[in-house]
């Protein structure tokens, strides 16, 4: 990462401490609704209505953001945008993000191949969806041969990689359904030097849905994962994530150690440890492909609309300052896409140096008696 990317984290953990608000200091940009999979633990694909933003709207929005030290494209399938590079180039030219990530399926070769060669940037950070290996993959995401277009995407990427500088990533999401996939998976992707990233599927009926929510409730986030495993399960996937699996990335690598070991914690030893503060609606700030700026991902109250007002106007009008207390008196999930710029913009981050170690399992092992003992 950049050093300016370092100074904004460290301004941010000393606001975040006094409790000063600014403008975010990193987005996650749903850029549309539609997908071309059919997930059995997401259901953003069976949404009907679309209103994504045009590259001249998503243009003015960036312009008034001051530089994010990440931005994160996801969808629905970006790729589906067949206007991605106009935005993703419209983006870096306004705002100049350090980072930015893009999530695909990796379905659509020849697009996808493009799109890394017209925006020619070590900036970006490329991260396949890919939960297993050949027709059990397929069987997860609801869409035959996708395992054999996603590796044709990805091979094609790799022999890129060196020339234009960019990242690639594999996004592994666990369920019941894939555990005995995880060694496979890691062993292919090891075949052609990509690193694999892991995330325990949530509850999906809670994704950016409207109505399982009301406003000013304090959340319920007590559900880690939508599996229910097996304590042997459970023991055999933190065997296999508690390894570095090649992650060369010195920032990757602490901040995938600090979310697996507070998904082992939670999951394996009932211990909600760590746990940072949240910072949806401080330092980060989720933009819809209609422009609502929504308060989190489980809890989608939108506060106010890009499209319609300023920045300004949605960031610091009395709705979003309303939200900010509902998210400070949150219990706090461990979702992936919450967690780690949780951890990061706290400075909570520095845990991960020494976790694992002899006193923070001391540690674990007591509050796990004492959460036994109340319970």
């Amino acid at each position: 990462m950049a050093l300016g990317t370092y100074v904004n984290i460290a301004k941010a953990v000393v606001n975040n401490k006094i409790g000063r608000v600014e403008l975010p200091n990193m987005c996650t940009f749903i850029v549309t609704w539609r997908c071309n999979l059919r997930c059995f633990m997401c259901d953003v694909w069976k949404k009907t209505e679309h209103d994504d933003m045009s590259v001249d709207e998503i243009r003015a929005i960036f312009k008034q953001i001051p530089h994010l030290d990440s931005l994160r494209i996801t969808g629905g399938e970006p790729f589906l945008r067949r206007d991605l590079t106009e935005l993703t180039r419209a983006i870096i030219e306004e705002n100049n993000p350090t980072i930015v990530h893009v999530t695909t399926a990796g379905v659509m070769t020849e697009r996808i191949v493009e799109y890394v060669k017209a925006v020619g940037s070590p900036k970006l950070h490329m991260k396949f969806s890919i939960d297993a290996v050949g027709a059990r993959h397929d069987e997860i995401r609801g869409y035959r041969g996708l395992y054999d277009k996603s590796m044709r995407t990805l091979r094609a990427l790799v022999a890129l990689r060196d020339q234009y500088g960019f990242y690639i990533g594999v996004n592994q999401t666990i369920t019941d359904r894939n555990v005995d996939h995880i060694e496979p998976l890691r062993d292919e992707m090891a075949k052609i030097g990509v690193s694999v990233h892991y995330a325990i599927a949530t509850d999906h009926y809670t994704l950016y849905r409207m109505d399982t929510v009301k406003e000013n409730e304090v959340p319920d986030m007590k559900s880690v994962s939508m599996s229910d495993f097996t304590p042997e399960q459970l023991n055999y996937i933190f065997d296999q994530l508690d390894r570095r699996d090649g992650i060369h990335d010195i920032p990757e690598w602490l901040v995938q150690k600090y979310y697996l070991r507070g998904l082992k914690n939670r999951l394996l030893n009932h211990v909600e440890s760590p746990k940072p503060q949240c910072i949806e609606l401080h330092n980060h700030m989720r933009l819809m492909p209609n422009g609502d700026v929504m308060t989190c991902v489980y809890y989608p109250v939108v506060v106010g609309n890009l499209r319609t007002q300023s920045l300004e106007q949605v960031w610091y009008n009395d709705k979003t300052k309303q939200q900010r207390d509902v998210v400070r008196k949150c219990p706090g999930c461990w979702a992936g896409c919450e967690a780690k710029p949780n951890a990061i913009y706290t400075g909570d981050i520095v845990k991960a140096f020494w976790m694992g170690n002899a006193k923070e399992r001391k540690k674990n092992t007591k509050e796990r008696e004492t959460a036994i003992a109340k319970a």
